[in-house]
């Protein structure tokens, strides 16, 4: 299951991130999601909760935020961003669409509950 492999690389930064800082416990982690990372959301947080499960990022929250498909036509040159792939180009109707590779999943922010000094 690839959502398992990317809840697990997001746990690891999420605790090199507490460690960095000294913090006490993964209050939320902030993902970013390439449109054509075939990564379903819901199987993306089972897996982040069952492996944060007895962690110090259990109970975090997983916010999962998805990238637009960025392209190209190149018969006219327009650049096109969309939700869902098109199959034709919204300014000259041509079928000459380049998708730019966005597959990748990515950890943008990490927020940790740091232990108030005594």
């Amino acid at each position: 299951m690839h959502e398992m492999s990317v809840a697990r690389r997001a746990l690891d930064v999420a605790e090199a991130v507490l460690r960095a800082h000294g913090g006490a416990k993964v209050n939320a982690v902030r993902l970013s999601v390439g449109a054509m990372a075939h990564i379903d959301d819901g199987a993306l947080r089972f897996a982040f909760a069952a492996l944060s499960c007895g962690g110090a990022a259990e109970g975090a929250e997983l916010r999962i935020e998805r990238e637009a498909f960025n392209g190209a036509c190149t018969d006219c040159g327009q650049t096109v961003q969309a939700e869902q792939l098109v199959e034709r180009c919204p300014r000259c109707r041509g079928t000459a669409l380049r998708w730019a590779p966005s597959g990748d999943a990515e950890v943008v922010s990490v927020e940790i509950a740091v232990e108030a000094p005594i």
